[in-house]
């Protein structure tokens, strides 16, 4: 008669084996999700702090323009950019509008000074716009 003999199987049964992979998918979802999203936000912020940058510097050109130039540049667009400013890089549109306040500031006109950058963002897949606005003497 043979002996019954009492062995433990170290193998995992199918059950335990999809058991393991509907957890991992339960954990692993959100983070992708979470991964996915924060890749769009940075982008969003890394296209944003370039329209930022440009608009500063725009600004700054203008406000080391003579006075005088500041009234020819008025609804001007990147194809019309004269002076020395700087040409706006793909994908961004700048406008730049200027507006003589009518008032001065001893001899100096007072100007105001509006720079919008327009881009069309592929991540977030719409139009975007970032407009600074200042006076310049």
């Amino acid at each position: 008669m043979r002996k019954m003999v009492n062995r433990k199987h170290n193998a995992m049964t199918l059950v335990e084996v999809l058991l393991a992979v509907v957890l991992v998918a339960i954990i692993a979802l959100p983070l992708w999700d979470m991964l996915v999203t924060t890749r769009l936000v940075t982008a969003s912020a890394d296209e944003l702090s370039q329209a930022v940058t440009l608009a500063a510097t725009a600004m700054s050109q203008l406000r080391s323009l003579p006075k005088s130039k500041l009234q020819e540049l008025a609804e001007t667009v990147d194809e019309k950019c004269g002076y020395g400013l700087t040409k706006a890089p793909p994908p961004f549109n700048r406008f730049i509008e200027i507006t003589d306040t009518g008032t001065a500031i001893g001899s100096n006109k007072v100007f105001f000074v509006k720079v919008t950058l327009r881009w069309k963002s592929p991540r977030v897949k719409r139009q975007l716009d970032y407009t600074l606005e200042g006076l310049l003497q």
